[in-house]
């Protein structure tokens, strides 16, 4: 049985259909209106449930959805992200418009998980968890000539999606070939269940050997370097990786100091396909640097380190719920199992703390880093901004507070003065704070960058 997501194209929707397959083990079919995902559905049959979201509160998807799923008598789940539902349905759940990926995933895998556990029959609970192929993104094979593994492409054979070996083991294959699978409207490659822990390693090792490799195009290269750095918000900064991403937060810099358009580096960031940790750390160093540029104390310097902030304040956290807290009262009302809530409240400490045993990372990293939510201890949440925290530290709380507040905007629109206005209220006009949203102001208010 399959998932249905009817939603626009965005990089949360790639990420949100990723995480659902992994925590479901099911293929998740992603459409962009109502008509292309009932055809489909019509032809499958087979869905177990289906999401759908109401961004913009005219398109009332779940209510030209509903009559369809009466009338076709489908006994699935139904999921509703965004504006209230006016039609009634039994397997309804609906969650509010700014639902996060991970809580819409986490959702998902509860209703698939009720529905394994009180299916009728072993047969009936077996057909429910079996998926027999996993779904890879198209866009990752052009990095590579040859694949050691079996890959299938999926087609429609009259009224029906089949299977077809497409590509054999070890048999090359080349970008125009790619492209010609993407002219087709194909977004995903296939390869079987088994062999997905293996193809992960096999992509993982290339990676690694691409990042320096002279027959990479540089726009390639630059894609490479991004999810290097990405992993790396995630492993920390050891002895083996730190020169790879020196280098790449080096081309990050430049390109954000050189950039003719901030607005749409913020732009490129909203809709980064590397999920909603780079996303916010990419945005939160495209904003520190800004700034910097900007204020009558900053220095070019300063950049590297809030760069490299950038990508380690929040190594601690899990998933997206525990990244957009940042005060005591989000942790009590977002974090429901209370078992997190001590890792969460100290994740400034704990990152801080594994920075200090790497000398090759600057005394300003740590810092800026255990100061990042307002507490000179790195525990904790405070809107009091005392004397001990230093200028630096305030100035990435304030790109890192801004960032947090543009990914939550559903459309990616960039609506400056509101959020400033709620920082500055936040922390109560405090002059640094007001300083640095000021020179964010101006940096982006330019139509050439600084030269």
């Amino acid at each position: 049985m399959q998932i249905v997501i009817i939603d626009s194209p965005h990089a949360n929707r790639d990420l949100l259909s990723f995480k659902i397959s992994q925590a479901t083990s099911k293929e998740v079919l992603c459409f962009d209106d109502l008509k292309s995902a009932w055809n489909m559905i019509e032809i499958i049959g087979d869905i177990s449930l289906i999401i759908c979201r109401d961004l913009d509160g005219k398109n009332l998807i779940a209510d030209k959805l509903i009559p369809k799923l009466k009338t076709a008598k489908l006994n699935l789940s139904l999921v509703v992200v965004g504006t209230q539902v006016n039609e009634e349905f039994a397997g309804m759940v609906q969650l509010p418009l700014r639902s996060s990926v991970t809580h819409i995933s986490a959702e998902v895998s509860k209703i698939i998980n009720t529905k394994i556990s009180t299916a009728t029959n072993e047969s009936e609970a077996q057909r429910l968890v079996a998926i027999k192929y996993k779904s890879i993104p198209i866009d990752l094979f052009k990095y590579f000539n040859i694949i050691p593994f079996d890959i299938y492409i999926r087609m429609k054979k009259g009224d029906t999606y089949q299977f077809i070996k497409r590509i054999n083991c070890n048999e090359e294959f080349n970008r125009a070939s790619i492209l010609a699978y993407k002219e087709k409207k194909l977004t995903h490659l296939y390869i079987f269940r088994e062999s997905y822990n293996d193809f992960s390693k096999f992509i993982l090792t290339k990676f690694n050997e691409l990042i320096d490799s002279k027959v990479v195009q540089n726009k390639s290269n630059e894609e490479i370097r991004k999810l290097v750095v990405y992993q790396l918000a995630s492993t920390g900064f050891n002895e083996a990786n730190l020169e790879i991403a020196k280098d790449s937060l080096a081309q990050i810099q430049t390109k954000i100091l050189t950039s003719s358009s901030k607005l749409k580096l913020l732009q490129d960031a909203f809709q980064s396909q590397l999920g909603y940790r780079f996303q916010r750390s990419y945005m939160t160093c495209i904003l520190a640097s800004l700034i910097n540029s900007r204020l009558s104390w900053g220095d070019p310097s300063y950049t590297e380190h809030l760069v490299m902030a950038s990508y380690l304040h929040d190594r601690f956290l899990e998933n997206e719920e525990e990244m957009q807290v940042s005060c005591e009262m989000e942790l009590f009302n977002t974090i429901a199992n209370i078992k997190d809530h001590p890792r969460v409240e100290s994740h400034a400490k704990l990152s801080a703390d594994e920075i200090l045993k790497n000398d090759k990372i600057p005394e300003s990293v740590e810092k800026i880093v255990r100061q990042h939510h307002g507490s000179a201890t790195g525990v904790g949440f405070s809107t009091e901004l005392t004397s001990r925290i230093s200028k630096l530290s305030i100035l990435f709380l304030v790109a890192d507070e801004c960032a947090l507040s543009l990914l939550c905007v559903p459309s990616g629109k960039v609506i400056f003065e509101s959020v400033a206005k709620e920082i500055s209220s936040k922390y109560y006009n405090h002059e640094t704070v007001s300083e640095c949203l000021i020179a964010l102001k101006k940096a982006i208010s330019e139509k050439k960058g600084p030269q």
